[in-house]
Formats: structure tokens, sequence, C-alpha cells
């Protein structure tokens, strides 16, 4: 009975595995470290450093250049399938529908609240970190409640 079930959910995670091509164009990242104790600074201080690079946006009075003092980071999350919080849970899926399991498991959600944006659809983010040989990377953000 065991070879059968271990059969199927290796079936099921193969399944739910993007291919390469699919990897490169969502823009996954590869060989991710496992996280260690001190992740969620280190996702944090990766935050500080990628969002003012990563984020676009512009208000009434033209473009506006995300800095710390325009924006605040809500939480920082450990992305897990059996997470409690549920937009945990839905953070985890979105990331693993994008590049698989692993990657979504070894990852972390930063929660963004932008003041200074138009619009309330633009005045949240989200942005996905990986710890990658030597740095955190970003490897997905989108505006949007988290």
């Amino acid at each position: 009975m065991l070879p059968l079930v271990t059969a199927l959910v290796s079936t099921q995670l193969r399944a739910a595995r993007p291919s390469q091509r699919q990897r490169v164009a969502l823009n996954c990242p590869d060989s991710v470290r496992r996280p260690g104790p001190t992740a969620p600074e280190l996702a944090l201080q990766a935050a500080r450093r990628d969002i003012s690079r990563t984020f676009h946006l512009t208000n009434q009075n033209g473009p506006v250049r995300l800095v710390p003092t325009n924006y605040n980071i809500d939480e920082v999350v450990k992305l897990n399938a059996e997470s409690i919080a549920p937009d945990a849970r839905l953070l985890y899926r979105e990331a693993a529908r994008r590049c698989g399991a692993i990657i979504a498991s070894r990852s972390f959600a930063v929660a963004i609240d932008i003041p200074v944006a138009q619009s309330i659809a633009s005045g949240q983010a989200v942005a996905f970190f990986a710890p990658v040989r030597g740095h955190w990377r970003i490897w997905y953000h989108r505006f949007g409640k988290p």
C-alpha cells in the first residue's frame, strides 16, 4: 500500500511542477537554499533593498519613487502549505503554482502598504523573496491585496 501512495504523491508533485521554460518565463529562482533561523530578518533586508527598484507607480503628482519613508512593510510571512493563517496559505498556493512546491516552501512573502498610491488597488502589494547563492532575491511581485 505504501508504494502506491508514494507513487501517487510523486505523480501529483510532478504534475504541479512547472517546466523549465515556464520557470524562466515566470522569473523563478534557481537553486533556492533552505532558509535559516535568521530568514525573516534577511527577507526584510532584501525587501528594503529591492522595493524601490521593483515597484513603480504614479500618482497625480507624477512618478513616485518608493523609499522607506513612503511605504510600510506590514508583515513578513514564511510561505507554508500548512500555515494557520488563510492569507499565508493562499500566497503559498500562488507561489507553488508559479514555481513549484519546493521554491514556494523556501520563500517568504512581504506585504507592503503604500500610502502614497493614488488608488486602493495599488496601495497594497506583495513580493516573494527566496534565499539563493549568498543573497536573497525577489522573484515575484504584484500590486493588490496580499
